[in-house]
């Protein structure tokens, strides 16, 4: 998974190069088409993420899906630190 960019700049950690499958909530991907400035950080600016460190798939609420033949479930949190934090439940783990 990608932590978003405003979330400490780990767009770089994570490629879709390196055969990473990216899922993040919907608003992530569309603040990854822009570049990220943070105010009260004196306005420091970050580039847009490279393409391949974009979500590749996203979700509005949630979604499910089966890893390693267990199901996850991933969903929104409630407003958090950014409006992208989400929840990751191993369903047997």
């Amino acid at each position: 998974m990608l932590q978003s960019p405003d979330a400490g700049g780990n767009s770089g950690a994570f490629s879709g190069e390196d055969g990473v499958l990216i899922l993040a909530h919907d608003s992530v991907r569309l603040r990854m088409l822009k570049g990220l400035i943070i105010p009260r950080r004196g306005g420091i600016t970050f580039p847009q993420p490279p393409e391949q460190a974009r979500p590749i798939l996203t979700y509005s609420e949630a979604i499910s899906f089966h890893l390693n033949s267990e199901q996850v479930y991933v969903f929104l949190a409630p407003p958090a630190h950014t409006d992208g934090d989400s929840f990751v439940y191993f369903m047997e783990s």
